[in-house]
């Protein structure tokens, strides 16, 4: 993991003062373009001076989407979002984890993996791919869609992309 001071990547976002009612307001900072982390697609750290109404550490805090693993069939197994709770574009729905494999080594996995039907891996870039299969989370199970209403975005959270 990179070192960093406290000093490291400040926004800069505060929380909006109402001197009218000298009061806090409670929505949450860091969720928008504003915020010069959220626009380089860095979650903030510790020293974020909005606090603890910083938006911006959606990972950290593992704050995503109810989902539910389906079966679907001859695919195997999909995910779906809890229709309980609503869902706009631009929200965060799930981390996908697994794995870090370079390039050079992704035709010798191939290979380990051919007598599999279900390969769960994702590129990340050109020389580096996310395989989920055995470390992965649960989103893994998101499937391909010809009709797609999901982004996949590189995110860097503590230094870490």
């Amino acid at each position: 993991r990179p070192k960093y001071t406290k000093a490291e990547d400040p926004c800069g976002c505060t929380p909006n003062y109402n001197l009218e009612t000298d009061t806090i307001d409670i929505t949450p900072c860091c969720t928008d373009m504003s915020c010069v982390l959220f626009a380089c697609q860095m979650e903030c750290r510790s020293n974020c001076e909005a606090g603890e109404l910083c938006g911006n550490k959606r990972i950290t805090k593992k704050e995503w989407k109810a989902l539910k693993v389906i079966k679907t069939g001859y695919k195997g197994l999909g995910l779906v979002l809890d229709h309980e709770h609503g869902v706009k574009a631009g929200d965060f729905i799930i981390e996908y984890t697994g794995v870090a494999i370079k390039k050079e080594y992704l035709d010798s996995m191939f290979r380990r993996y051919r007598m599999e039907r279900m390969l769960y891996i994702m590129a990340l870039d050109n020389d580096v791919y996310i395989d989920a299969r055995r470390k992965g989370s649960i989103a893994r199970y998101i499937n391909h869609s010809c009709q797609p209403n999901c982004a996949v975005h590189r995110w860097k959270v503590r230094g870490i992309s």
